[in-house]
């Protein structure tokens, strides 16, 4: 094998792996700023397959996928609002509301492709968003092609976590929603509006799982399948727990399990010996053998407990 197979297939299997934790550290920061208001939310895959069907849509109808980003954004903000007015205002139990919302989600997604292409002869494509490759960095060996030869979809991924990460960190609204998750009657005792600021996490952080599932629809795959997220909004849960709740440590523990996962479709293809079901499974076992040595985290205080007054 020459050096220049071995650069392509190392570039190759870093592109997915980054493709991967695009799509789920995007995920996963989303999680998180549910998560740090107190809000919990296990219906990331549904969110997630909403805003990719959406996204491809619009996408498809108009020749322009920033429509369709867009697009995925509000359908994953649509589905936050319904997360938010059950688990803010109605306060029912978040961890049932939240799995509701995945066979929702499904269900609109499924739904609206095949009302859109049910008389299509075979499956439609979008046209991949154009790269925008960095003057003179596109050209490292391997690590070039990967982070500075990319779509400026890509680029805006990686602003908005750098965004988010401030935006949690410095700003007064972004405390204020970290302590709606730690301290709300604190935040009540000062005259501070619990519920309107976890409504606008909630919203906020589906939005971001809708754009994570345009992404991978109009920016990744360039089509729509029903079961095209693979359980990328799971993986999402475990990676805002081993990220610790931040956005840098989330976007970087989703690109291991990125690397995990693509080992095991590499495995798939040289080794006959062990099941493919079993291979399958490695990004799973990955999740949970992570979630152990990461036990000792300490999540917000106010996690999945509705604010009374």
């Amino acid at each position: 094998m020459t050096a220049g197979t071995v650069e392509q297939l190392l570039t190759g299997a870093l592109v997915f792996a980054s493709n991967f934790a695009l799509v789920v550290g995007l995920t996963a920061v989303g999680a998180s700023i549910n998560e740090l208001a107190g809000v919990l939310n296990l219906g990331h895959e549904g969110v997630m397959l909403l805003g990719a069907a959406t996204g491809f849509v619009v996408t498809f109808w108009t020749h322009n996928g920033w429509l369709g980003l867009l697009a995925g954004v509000a359908a994953g903000a649509v589905l936050g609002v319904v997360k938010a007015v059950w688990s803010v205002f109605i306060k029912t139990e978040q961890v049932i509301n939240g799995l509701l919302l995945v066979p929702i989600g499904v269900g609109l997604a499924n739904m609206l492709y095949k009302h859109v292409f049910s008389h299509a002869a075979s499956p439609p494509r979008v046209p991949p968003l154009p790269t925008i490759p960095v003057p003179m960095l596109h050209e490292i060996p391997v690590l070039g092609p990967v982070l500075f030869n990319r779509s400026a979809a890509v680029y805006g991924v990686v602003a908005l976590v750098a965004l988010v990460s401030y935006f949690l960190a410095r700003t007064r609204a972004g405390m204020i929603i970290r302590g709606a998750g730690e301290s709300p009657d604190a935040l009540d005792f000062n005259g501070i509006p619990v519920d309107r600021f976890r409504i606008l996490a909630v919203v906020v952080g589906a939005a971001c799982t809708g754009l994570a599932g345009a992404l991978l629809a109009i920016d990744q795959l360039h089509i729509y399948s029903a079961r095209m997220t693979a359980g990328r909004g799971w993986i999402a849960i475990a990676i805002v727990i081993v990220g610790g709740w931040r956005p840098w440590a989330c976007l970087l523990a989703a690109f291991l399990f990125g690397i995990i996962d693509m080992l095991q479709f590499q495995f798939q293809v040289q080794s006959a010996a062990v099941p493919y079901e079993v291979l399958l499974s490695l990004p799973y076992l990955a999740t949970v053998a992570a979630l152990a040595v990461r036990g000792a985290v300490r999540p917000p205080a106010a996690l999945g407990v509705p604010f009374v007054k």
